[in-house]
């Protein structure tokens, strides 16, 4: 019976975990990165994203962030939140930073509240993720 109980968990935890993360598993497919680009004007404030490795004026440049060690790029001081995390910039762990910085990494320097929209997070990330491919 406690066998039968803790199957049935699993079996819902996994679906949770499935339908959670399959929406933001497929960003490249259901986006839009024109609108990517607009809404990452406001991120280009601080941070950079071409091939240059130059960095933005206050925050590392995001060219090939998919896939990346999280603060691992060479010429630019992170945090120490971000340079302990041994964390690798996913899209999915992008999407929940991008929703939420301080709740991902509490002690990151990054002071941006995050975005809201789902379809804007896709957007972006589905442009980030052009520039790591």
């Amino acid at each position: 019976m406690i066998k039968q109980k803790f199957q049935a968990v699993l079996l819902c935890l996994g679906a949770l975990f499935f339908g959670a993360t399959s929406s933001v598993a497929t960003a490249s497919e259901n986006c839009n990165p024109d609108n990517g680009k607009k809404i990452f004007q406001t991120c280009a404030v601080c941070h950079s994203n071409d091939n240059t490795g130059k960095h933005g004026p206050a925050a590392p440049n995001l060219h090939g962030v998919v896939g990346r060690e999280v603060g691992k790029v060479p010429g630019y001081k992170f945090s120490s939140a971000l340079r302990k995390s041994g964390d690798t910039w996913t899209v999915e762990h992008l999407d929940a930073f991008l929703k939420s910085p301080m709740g991902v990494y509490p002690l990151t320097r990054m002071a941006f509240s995050g975005l809201k929209n789902e379809q804007d997070r896709r957007d972006v990330i589905c442009m980030l993720n052009q520039t790591s491919n």
